[in-house]
């Protein structure tokens, strides 16, 4: 069960605003005095429509703080009878901070200060976080098929005659290294690009020899 002490004072109908979105396993103690008595047409509504247990405390004792420290006590009374789960008291004023440490250091008790219900319970369910899917990248195999004429013709640059195409394969096919393949280039083709044929193919040497 959750408790929320609400200091009426300080928040007013602010503070309740979240109170329909509690359950009837929850309970709500509200401390007002004669400086805080009304509440709005919109919160009441709220508070008709909600399931929760709902008490009112009317405090007529004067004096500065007066309010804070009856909540206070009460809440020391409340986790003494261990009244519920978790204790949240509704309010803004920093001053109860030192006796919310004290009951959690003290009693090991789970209380906040909160401005509103609804902050309060705000997260309260996680809300489950769709991962997108990672795609996967495939890596394209490479190509080790022979390579002939025509593909040769497609990745040289300028293009090559078929005709010449054809003599630099055999070239290739015909040496058992890429040493000997060099020099038959530089010994049949006689061109002045037989080192751009070399270095454009050379990659390819031990795929074709290996007749993949």
């Amino acid at each position: 069960m959750r408790l929320f002490l609400i200091d009426y004072e300080n928040v007013n109908s602010a503070g309740l605003d979240g109170i329909s979105m509690l359950t009837q396993r929850d309970r709500v103690i509200l401390f007002y005095s004669a400086s805080a008595n009304t509440i709005s047409f919109d919160v009441y509504d709220e508070l008709i429509n909600s399931r929760v247990a709902f008490e009112r405390l009317n405090l007529n004792s004067s004096g500065k703080n007066a309010l804070d420290f009856q909540l206070v006590t009460y809440l020391g009374y409340l986790i003494a009878k261990q009244e519920a789960k978790e204790y949240y008291i509704i309010s803004k004023d920093t001053g109860y901070c030192a006796a919310l440490d004290f009951c959690k250091k003290q009693f090991g008790a789970k209380v906040q200060m909160k401005p509103s219900i609804k902050s309060a319970i705000a997260g309260k369910t996680p809300i489950p976080v769709k991962k997108k899917p990672v795609a996967v990248q495939r890596q394209p195999k490479s190509d080790t098929r022979m390579i002939g004429p025509e593909e040769l013709l497609a990745q040289m640059d300028p293009p090559v005659p078929k005709d010449l195409a054809a003599e630099i394969l055999s070239c290739m096919k015909e040496s058992r290294t890429e040493s000997e393949f060099h020099n038959a280039l530089q010994n049949q083709i006689r061109s002045a690009d037989t080192k751009r044929y070399y270095h454009h193919l050379k990659r390819y040497f031990k795929a074709i020899k290996a007749g993949k």
